[in-house]
């Protein structure tokens, strides 16, 4: 509570500070902001867990990032950690089929390269990522005419202690271990998550990645089914990395194998990050904390733009002034 009302402060008094000076006091010239979905349509799989900023509010952040930083590629990324001037690289995360409608065009447009991160089991729509299931059948129970009698039928087959009144905060807090019942709720409320699948194609195909490579974008792994690394075992998170990675090099062939961490690499071990880098299984890895210094310098952590509405100016004046805060008190490292 206290980040956050501090955060929301910093966002109210950035129009005071010029970015420029911003970016030279931090002394971070590289700003890696990421996001998951754009889309100017409210779809049911994402609308009740946060926000999406739409095409114009996309845009626009696009063009306050390219007039205070200059876009670069994943390889230019890696290879010049040590730039004099400000620069960013995009990423997206989940590999939604909004990728190919919607962003690449924008990006392509504009000329801005950005790496895309897939969830391997999702890849031409084969499943769904749990936290959509549970958004989907909260949009469903909205509409739902008898919700007393399916809140009973619910709590006898499945003891969750739903009512009316605490449905959705217990389905969205339904996690990555228990994600079977939202499988079994969904039966319970006439859901079939297949045949939802290959009506709405929330993902990317096959196909559409091969094209995207194609165009210049950059593609890595992003685990097998998004689980939050730490609530899984250790060996779990070495087969969703290592699999993952194994599928994304063997059909997309990319140049750098690179991952990205579901939901946030926060309590994952130095081992883990040992082991994967050692054995050759990920170049390079990508988390959320913000912008802050990793003591491993082959993990880089993203800023995130989506779950918010905010304009891009607040959010990353924000951050900055957030960053130079947490330097008097040398909470801006990360140490695995």
């Amino acid at each position: 509570m206290i980040k956050n009302g501090l955060i929301n402060f910093l966002r109210f008094i950035s129009p005071i500070f010029s970015e420029k000076k911003l970016i030279a006091k931090s002394n971070q010239v590289i700003f890696l902001p990421f996001y998951h979905c754009i889309s100017n349509t409210n779809h049911e799989y994402i609308k009740n867990l946060y926000p999406v900023r739409n095409e114009k509010i996309f845009i626009n952040d696009l063009d306050f990032f390219t007039h205070y930083f200059k876009p670069v590629d994943l390889d230019f990324l890696l290879n010049n950690k040590t730039v004099k001037e400000p620069v960013f690289h995009l990423s997206f995360d989940d590999g939604l089929s909004d990728v190919y409608n919607v962003i690449a065009p924008i990006l392509l447009k504009k000329g801005i390269p950005a790496s895309f991160f897939v969830n391997t089991d999702f890849i031409d729509n084969k499943d769904l990522f749990f936290r959509y299931k549970a958004s989907i059948i909260i949009e469903k129970f909205k509409n739902y005419t008898k919700k007393e009698l399916l809140i009973k039928k619910i709590n006898k087959n499945i003891s969750l202690h739903l009512s009316v009144n605490n449905f959705n905060t217990i389905i969205k807090s339904i996690d990555y271990n228990n994600k079977h019942i939202l499988d079994k709720i969904a039966v319970l409320i006439d859901i079939d998550f297949n045949e939802y699948l290959q009506t709405n194609k929330p993902y990317l195909t096959t196909k559409q990645i091969n094209e995207l490579i194609k165009k210049g974008f950059t593609i890595g792994s992003h685990s097998m089914s998004h689980p939050e690394y730490r609530t899984i075992k250790y060996i779990d998170q070495i087969k969703q990395t290592t699999e993952s990675m194994k599928f994304i090099t063997d059909n997309f062939k990319p140049k750098h194998k690179i991952f990205s961490f579901p939901f946030t690499d926060y309590n994952v071990s130095l081992d883990f990050f040992n082991y994967i880098y050692k054995n050759n299984i990920v170049d390079y890895s990508f988390a959320t904390a913000g912008l802050k210094i990793d003591n491993l310098n082959k993990n880089f952590q993203r800023f995130a733009m989506d779950g918010t509405l905010i304009p891009a100016d607040k959010l990353v004046k924000a951050e900055y002034l957030y960053f130079l805060f947490k330097k008097i008190f040398n909470k801006n490292v990360i140490y695995h």
